[in-house]
């Protein structure tokens, strides 16, 4: 009987001490973020169409006056390894532009253009470089934008305003990333996507 009673107690010793350890290796983490970033893909693409639409219609048709909000993003990423993070985030930017003809080669404005993406994106995050104070990551989101067109047409020359919306995929891909702070951090990345080509926020961890 002694000896059942000391084989459970040893057991349930090292069965507490496996959990504590467990606990402590994994340790779950979440952090919620949100930031700004510049040049996005919708920025880059607008500046090629533009152009493209110069070249095809002769110069006749075009935009100009190109203007972009950037992107607002917010981000959700959960811990499942001490290095690796997998979450969620949503984006918002949009582009306004003139609308422009060439009538008897003098250039017109027609209208005005707006653009606006709503994306969402699953999320993909490494830290290969972690301290207490300073995270050093790279990443890649992938996921879609729904993409709502509205042109506001001067009468004079089409009666009505037009509007649509488009489905397409959605990317970022952040090769850098650095974070400074512990539970409300600083961040900066560089990389490629709708979350621009520079973007920067602040981030809180739980």
């Amino acid at each position: 009987m002694k000896n059942i009673r000391c084989l459970i107690t040893t057991a349930f010793t090292l069965f507490m001490g496996a959990s504590i350890l467990s606990a402590q290796t994994t340790q779950p983490e979440s952090r919620l973020s949100a930031g700004a970033g510049f040049l996005t893909a919708p920025d880059i693409m607008e500046v090629t169409a533009s152009f493209s639409s110069i070249i095809i219609s002769g110069g006749t048709l075009y935009t100009d006056n190109v203007s972009s909000t950037g992107a607002a993003f917010v981000q959700y990423d959960h811990c499942i390894t001490p290095g690796i993070m997998v979450g969620v985030g949503m984006t918002f930017s949009r582009l306004e532009r003139d609308l422009m003809a060439k009538i008897l080669d003098e250039p017109l404005k027609v209208g005005t253009g707006r653009s606006d993406y709503y994306s969402l994106m699953g999320r993909f995050h490494h830290n290969w470089l972690k301290t207490d104070l300073v995270r050093i990551y790279y990443g890649a989101g992938f996921g879609f934008t729904i993409i709502h067109d509205q042109a506001d047409i001067d009468p004079r020359y089409k009666p009505t305003n037009t509007s649509q919306n488009a489905f397409h995929v959605a990317f970022q891909i952040t090769p850098f990333g650095i974070e400074v702070g512990r539970k409300l951090s600083v961040f900066a990345e560089g990389g490629l996507g709708f979350n621009g080509l520079i973007a920067a926020g602040l981030s809180y961890r739980f």
